[in-house]
């Protein structure tokens, strides 16, 4: 059965929220006022920093400033470069700490290469790991020369990077942003599995002084998409346009400016496909399978569409239906409350107005990830959110790509050295970097999830 009508779980609701005083040169007196969220969006209030009017966050403020610094540019003679030579200078002396170096870590996208490259001159790694501790010689090579950790609260110097299953990302950012003498901690995607956890990283993030990363590699690979659509993604220096066959060019100079290449009611409607084999790395990553630990195709792949969606301003603010499914004998199935799906299928609309589809799916026969909009004039801009293929492509009305571009450098590699450069920044590192939009994608996907919950079996 399919329910049609959610508007239920996207509409704003009255709350109250006490006000603390947090550590800021600016602030107001504790208080405890009701507020009203009554503006058209998924749930306003996200749109600033959780002190609540004592100080704005906007993430896009901080990529323009960004934008505009030399100290996020590329030298042109490294941008065939996958990790970009002379970005590893400003690692010089720093001391990176690794928490969880599972799959992820040591295979996938090449983490650990691009850690070992910026961080190992001077050997300051370490790494917290359950599952390491006692290892007299690691069985993968990338961790070799590694300092193991016996608990993270041995970590206390440099930057902290929580790159373990999703269960963990919660209670080890409440324990490592606590301590003010890091550099900075950065949280990979998802920052939560539940609403409890978020509350909870509402509450660290107004309190703590310490810098605050929260990253999803899907912003760094997809750069030329995301300034086509407007948001000055630093670094582009490291877009490649490999033609453009536009009038006056018009594809490379909004990349170039960051300028929209189409407005928001220029768009017909979304198509979101996320859609993978079944792989070793799934496989591996046996949690992925228990939704109590975090597991579902929506808190693992559904995740970066949304982040990339919430970044370019298309909110997810209407469900028409949604249906999940999982992954048994070969065949897929209804989803039953306790298990984490395999498979779902959402269709809504984006700020209230563009109609959108999206499928999340693995131990699918072939793989496509790809967003795709198609305008009222005819035109597709077609967004390729393969891990192995970063590109972004303007089709005409009759199907034939006009302009391409690409990014060929590692999507960790560019990230990690935004995410250095930004605990460093003194301008910026009070500010969560992409929280607001992190916490947006957040609320969107537990509303799905309560959504398949409430129509399946027990």
């Amino acid at each position: 059965m399919i329910i049609t009508n959610y508007n239920y779980y996207l509409q704003p609701k009255l709350y109250t929220q006490k006000i603390n005083k947090p550590n800021y040169a600016q602030s107001a007196p504790t208080q405890t006022k009701p507020t009203h969220l009554s503006q058209a969006t998924f749930n306003p209030f996200l749109h600033f920093h959780p002190s609540f009017g004592l100080e704005k966050f906007d993430t896009k403020e901080i990529l323009k400033k960004q934008d505009e610094s030399g100290e996020y540019e590329i030298n042109l003679s490294d941008i065939s470069d996958e990790i970009p030579t002379g970005f590893e200078n400003i690692f010089s002396d720093k001391t990176a700490n690794v928490v969880g170096a599972g799959n992820i870590y040591t295979s996938f996208l090449g983490l650990g290469k691009i850690i070992n490259f910026y961080y190992d001159k001077n050997n300051e790694i370490n790494i917290f790991d359950p599952k390491l501790i006692d290892e007299k010689e690691p069985s993968n090579k990338i961790l070799i020369g590694y300092h193991f950790l016996k608990a993270i609260k041995d970590i206390c110097k440099g930057s902290a990077f929580i790159i373990s299953p999703h269960k963990f990302h919660s209670s080890q950012l409440e324990e490592l942003a606590q301590k003010e003498i890091l550099d900075g901690v950065y949280t990979d995607k998802p920052m939560c599995i539940n609403k409890r956890e978020l509350n909870n990283i509402d509450n660290i993030v107004t309190k703590t002084n310490t810098p605050l990363y929260f990253g999803d590699f899907f912003f760094f690979s997809q750069i030329p998409a995301l300034r086509l659509m407007g948001v000055p993604m630093p670094y582009k220096d490291a877009i490649t346009i490999q033609f453009d066959k536009t009038k006056d060019k018009k594809f490379t100079n909004s990349i170039k400016t960051a300028t929209p290449l189409y407005k928001e009611d220029q768009i017909k409607k979304v198509t979101c496909k996320t859609i993978e084999k079944c792989t070793d790395d799934f496989l591996k990553r046996k949690w992925l399978q228990e939704k109590e630990n975090g597991g579902g195709v929506i808190l693992d792949l559904q995740v970066h569409i949304s982040n990339l969606l919430n970044l370019m301003g298309l909110e997810l603010t209407k469900i028409n239906s949604i249906t999940a499914e999982k992954f048994e004998n070969g065949s897929f199935r209804p989803v039953t409350k306790t298990e984490a799906e395999d498979r779902a299928v959402i269709k809504g609309k984006l700020n209230d107005k563009i109609p959108v589809y999206m499928e999340t799916a693995q131990f699918m026969n072939e793989r496509d990830n790809s967003i795709i909009f198609e305008m009222k004039d005819g035109k597709k801009l077609k967004i390729y959110t393969d891990v192995f293929d970063k590109k972004v492509e303007l089709i005409d009305r009759n199907g034939k790509v006009q302009a391409r571009a690409y990014t060929i450098a590692m999507p960790y590699s560019l990230m990690f050295h935004h995410v250095q450069k930004s605990f460093e920044d003194k301008k910026a590192n009070r500010t969560p970097m992409f929280y607001d939009i992190q916490r947006k994608t957040m609320k969107q996907l537990f509303a799905m999830q309560e959504l398949i919950d409430e129509q399946s079996k027990d």
